[in-house]
C-alpha cells in the first residue's frame, strides 16, 4: 500500500488576528518559521508553537508579494511586474529593496539551488537572475531556446531545475551549480501548460493544467510517454496547480476555475478570457478544500481533503515539503448567506503534518483579564463581510427585513484551548487553583464568597458566544454564561470539599452551596462575593422565591458596565441574540418565577447647553421602558468625580435641568432612570449615567461657552 497522507495525518492551525483573501507562495526559515503573504505585508506561522505574526514593512506597502522565500537570513518577496525584490531582516525588522536588471521585469516566482537565490524574470525579455546574496549583484543567463522568459522552476536535486515554457510547450532543463541550460525538450501537445509536477524513477509526470491529465517525460530517453487522465475533471476541478512531492507520491493543489492560466508578457497581466468568472460548478471560481494524489508506483489517485469548517470554506493553495514537514497554506473564506463560499477575507490558515506543542493549562499562572481589552479582542471574530445582526441558533427567530448570521466561539481560539485542554491533568489544575482561593479562609462561606469574587472577575458573561468545551476551557477563555460559570464553581467547590449543587431558575442556573447547616445560594457571575442577604444571612433559592422582589434592590453591575461591546470591522454596533444594553433584560425577580419585567434603557447623557451667562442645562435621552408607564429621572451633583460629595439631588420627569453654577467650576453628575417597580420593593436598584460639565467662558471656541 502506497504510503499518501491522510488528513488524520494533518494538523490545521486558523489565525483569527490574519485576515487575508488567497495567500501566495511561501517558504520557511532556519528556525522552522512560514513566512507567506498576500496583499497586506508578511504572516509568519511558527509551527512549533501555532503562533502567528502580521508584520507591515513599510516598503511592502501596497504590494503583492507573489512569492516569499527565505535566503540568508532576510526574508525576500517579489511583487510581480516590478523593477525591485524587497528584503525583510525578521531580527531587526528592517527591509530593503534592491533593483532587479532588465527592461521591464516581471518576477513572481524564485527558487533555492546550489546555495544561490534564482528569480524567474517571465518578461519578454526575460531570463534567470542568479544572486549570491540578497544585495550581490546578479548573474543574468536568458534562456538560449528562446527569448521569453520561464515562469518558476522545480529542483529535483541539488542543483537540477526543472522549469517549463509555454506558447509552444516545452520542458527546460537548468544546472544551478555550473549556471548553464542543459536541455529544452519539446512536448508534443503544443498548447499545453504546465503546473505541478512529480519527479520519480527518472520520469516526469507533469500536470497539464485544464487538460485533466498527467503527461509523462522519461528524461532517460527525452521520450513522451501515454498521458494519464485524472478523475473527476470538469466535474470536481477544472485546473491542476502546483505541488508538493513526499516520496513517490504528487499532491496537487486543485482550482473550480476552468481556463490556462496565462500573462501579457509585456505588462505582467493575466489575460483573463470574457466567460472566466465562473468556475466549473458554475459559482465563481476559487481554490478548492483539497488537492489531487497521485502515488506514481501504483498509478493511483485520490484527494487529500482538510477538514469541514463550520464558519467557512477551507481553501487550500499553496504548499511545502521541507523533508520531513509538509505545509499547505490557505484562508478560510466566510460562508454567504447560502452557505456557499463568499469570496471575503478569512482566517489565515496552516495545515500541517505535525502537532504544535500545547502548553498545559496552569492553575498557577491564571491571570484576571482586563475586560474592556478582552471585550475588544472579539472585534476580530465579526469581519465587515458579516452581517450586522447576528442569530443565535436556538433562540433568535427567522427575520424578513435583516441579513441574518448564527455566530459561534472562533473556531481557531476553541481549537487553541482544545490542544491546551488535552495536555492539562484536570484534577492537578482544579485542586491547584483551589488551594490559591482557600488560602487563609476559616470557613465554607468565606471560601464560597472567595469563588464567587473570583468568577466575577475571571470571566466576561458573554452573551454572544463562549468555548463549549469544558470548564477548565471556558475559564481559561474568560468568556462564559451561566451555565458554563456554574459549572466553573461546582468544580471549585468539588477541590474544596465544599457541598455545592446547581439550581435552575427561570432563563438562568445558579450554584446552592451548603455550609451552617443550610442552602445558601451562590450567583457568582451577577452578585459575586455579596450576594443578598435576609436577616443577615445568604438566603437558599426557595427563600429567595419566598419573597419574590427582594433580590431587585441587588445591584445588576455586570449587565449595566460590562455590556456586549461586540463591534464589527468598520465600527458599527452588533445586534441580534444578545443581552444588550440595560433594560433589554428582566429584574433578577423574573428569575425566580416573577412575571417578566424589564427595568427603564440607560439615560445616556447629551451635552450641556449654555442658555446665558449664569444657566447651564444638563440634559439626557429619554430612557424606555418595555411595559412602558411613566419613568422618573434623579439627577445628583457632585463636586467631586469619586462622586463621594453630592451638591444636590432633584428628580423629575423632564430630560434636562438648569442649574446655576459658577464659571469655571466642575460639575460632575449621575442620572438614573427609575419605574413603577418601586411599588413591588421600593428599594429597587437602578444603574445610572454619569457626566461633567462646566460654564466656560461665552466666547469659549468651539464649545458655545459649555463643555
Amino acid at each position: 500500500m502506497p504510503d499518501i497522507l491522510t488528513p488524520s495525518d494533518m494538523h490545521l492551525y486558523r489565525h483569527p488576528a490574519i485576515q487575508t483573501h488567497r495567500p501566495y507562495a511561501f517558504d520557511v526559515d532556519d528556525d522552522g518559521r512560514i513566512w507567506q503573504g498576500c496583499n497586506d505585508g508578511l504572516y509568519s506561522h511558527d509551527p512549533q508553537t501555532a503562533h502567528a505574526q502580521h508584520i507591515r514593512p513599510v516598503a511592502l506597502l501596497d504590494k503583492p508579494l507573489l512569492s516569499v522565500l527565505h535566503f540568508h537570513g532576510e526574508v525576500i518577496t517579489v511583487h510581480g511586474a516590478a523593477d525591485h525584490f524587497t528584503a525583510f531582516n525578521p531580527t531587526t525588522r528592517a527591509a530593503a529593496v534592491h533593483k532587479v536588471p532588465g527592461p521591464n521585469p516581471i518576477i513572481w516566482y524564485g527558487a533555492k539551488a546550489a546555495d544561490k537565490l534564482i528569480l524567474f524574470d517571465r518578461s519578454d525579455r526575460g531570463a534567470l537572475l542568479l544572486y549570491d546574496a540578497p544585495d550581490a549583484k546578479p548573474r543574468r543567463i536568458q534562456n538560449p531556446w528562446d527569448h521569453v522568459g520561464l515562469a518558476s522552476g522545480h529542483v529535483i536535486d541539488d542543483a537540477t531545475i526543472v522549469m517549463f515554457k509555454a506558447e509552444p510547450a516545452a520542458v527546460v532543463l537548468f544546472d544551478a551549480a555550473s549556471e548553464s541550460f542543459i536541455d529544452s525538450i519539446d512536448c508534443p501537445i503544443p498548447d499545453t501548460s504546465f503546473t505541478g509536477m512529480l519527479h520519480h524513477d527518472r520520469r516526469l509526470y507533469l500536470a497539464d493544467s485544464t487538460g485533466g491529465r498527467l503527461l509523462v517525460l522519461d528524461l532517460n530517453t527525452k521520450s513522451w510517454l501515454d498521458p494519464i487522465p485524472t478523475p473527476d475533471h470538469k466535474d470536481v476541478y477544472g485546473f491542476i496547480g502546483a505541488s508538493f512531492q513526499r516520496g513517490p507520491t504528487a499532491y496537487f493543489c486543485l482550482s473550480s476555475y476552468n481556463h490556462r492560466s496565462r500573462i501579457d508578457h509585456r505588462t505582467g497581466k493575466l489575460i483573463i478570457p470574457k466567460d472566466s468568472g465562473l468556475g466549473v460548478d458554475g459559482r465563481p471560481h476559487h481554490f478548492l478544500d483539497r488537492f489531487l494524489v497521485f502515488d506514481a508506483p501504483t498509478r493511483s489517485f485520490d484527494y487529500l481533503t482538510a477538514p469541514a469548517q463550520p464558519d467557512g470554506y477551507p481553501l487550500i493553495c499553496y504548499s511545502l515539503n521541507t523533508g520531513d514537514r509538509i505545509f499547505i497554506a490557505g484562508y478560510v473564506m466566510p460562508f454567504d448567506a447560502d452557505g456557499h463560499p463568499s469570496g471575503h477575507p478569512g482566517d489565515w490558515l496552516v495545515w500541517q503534518n505535525f502537532s504544535a506543542d500545547a502548553e498545559p493549562f496552569d492553575a498557577a499562572r491564571l491571570t484576571l483579564p482586563n475586560m474592556p481589552d478582552h471585550i475588544r479582542a472579539h472585534s476580530r471574530s465579526v469581519p465587515r463581510s458579516r452581517g450586522l445582526y447576528l442569530a443565535h441558533d436556538v433562540h433568535t427567530p427567522a427575520t424578513t427585513n435583516a441579513e441574518q448570521s448564527a455566530v459561534d466561539y472562533p473556531v481557531a481560539d476553541v481549537n487553541q484551548l482544545q490542544r491546551r485542554l488535552d495536555r492539562t491533568d484536570r484534577t492537578t489544575y482544579w485542586r491547584r487553583l483551589a488551594d490559591l482561593l482557600a488560602a487563609g479562609t476559616d470557613s465554607d462561606q468565606h471560601r464560597a464568597r472567595r469563588v464567587g469574587r473570583f468568577i466575577q472577575q475571571a470571566v466576561y458573561y458573554n452573551p454572544i458566544s463562549e468555548p463549549k468545551l469544558d470548564p477548565l476551557a471556558d475559564l481559561e477563555a474568560h468568556d462564559t454564561r451561566c451555565g458554563n460559570s456554574v459549572q466553573i464553581a461546582l468544580a471549585l467547590f468539588n477541590a474544596m470539599s465544599v457541598k455545592a449543587r446547581e439550581s435552575e431558575l427561570q432563563h438562568h442556573t445558579v450554584t446552592e452551596v451548603f455550609y451552617d447547616d443550610a442552602w445558601h445560594i451562590q450567583d457568582s457571575l451577577i452578585f459575586g462575593d455579596t450576594q443578598p442577604l435576609i436577616d443577615d444571612r445568604v438566603p437558599s433559592v426557595e427563600q429567595l422565591r419566598a419573597d419574590l422582589y427582594f433580590a431587585d434592590a441587588m445591584p445588576q453591575t455586570c449587565f449595566v458596565y460590562h455590556p456586549e461591546a461586540l463591534r464589527s470591522a468598520d465600527g458599527f454596533a452588533i445586534l441580534g441574540y444578545q443581552f444588550g444594553d440595560w433594560g433589554w433584560y428582566p429584574f433578577y425577580s423574573t428569575y425566580l418565577g416573577a412575571e417578566w419585567d424589564c427595568p427603564p434603557t440607560l439615560p445616556l447623557t447629551l451635552p450641556a447647553q449654555r442658555l446665558d451667562d449664569r444657566t447651564l442645562r444638563l440634559r439626557w435621552a429619554p430612557s424606555i421602558r418595555r411595559a412602558g408607564g411613566e419613568i422618573e429621572y434623579q439627577l445628583t451633583l457632585y463636586h467631586d468625580r469619586d462622586l463621594a460629595d453630592p451638591i444636590d439631588q432633584i428628580t423629575t420627569t423632564t430630560t434636562h435641568h438648569d442649574i446655576k453654577p459658577p464659571p469655571m467650576t466642575m460639575i460632575y453628575y449621575t442620572v438614573r432612570a427609575a419605574d413603577d417597580h418601586r411599588q413591588l420593593n421600593p428599594d429597587t436598584w437602578y444603574p445610572h449615567t454619569r457626566a461633567n460639565a462646566v460654564l466656560a467662558p461665552k466666547d469659549q471656541y468651539g464649545w458655545f461657552g459649555a463643555i
